[in-house]
């Protein structure tokens, strides 16, 4: 899921491709123009980037949201436990991001 209107717009045609085919392999839906707002009765509520109107997905049991957002963007969990991991507790280098996102995984 991406807010942009294109997904991996630094990426290379020919390797989007093979991310492309993985990602469908995997059964992964990917969705443009689209951002997540709130966890709303277990269903994920996501708006469209430009109208805003927003429709209910799911049922979901996590949302893992990662990207280049603002702490305060952070998605509304609903009342259910949020976890805030990478550059959104300190911005610094990707190991000890990946570390502490990899802990936390095997934690849940």
């Amino acid at each position: 899921m991406t807010r942009r209107p294109v997904l991996g717009r630094h990426v290379p045609w020919v390797s989007m491709l093979g991310v492309l085919r993985r990602l469908d392999g995997a059964g992964i839906e990917v969705r443009i123009t689209t951002a997540p707002r709130r966890v709303e009765d277990g269903r994920l509520v996501v708006a469209h980037s430009f109208s805003g109107r927003e429709r209910a997905l799911g049922p979901v049991a996590s949302v893992v949201r990662a990207g280049p957002y603002l702490p305060a963007a952070a998605l509304d969990a609903g009342g259910r436990e949020l976890h805030v991991v990478g550059d959104a507790v300190a911005p610094r280098g990707l190991l000890p991001v990946v570390l502490e996102a990899h802990r936390l995984a095997r934690s849940l």
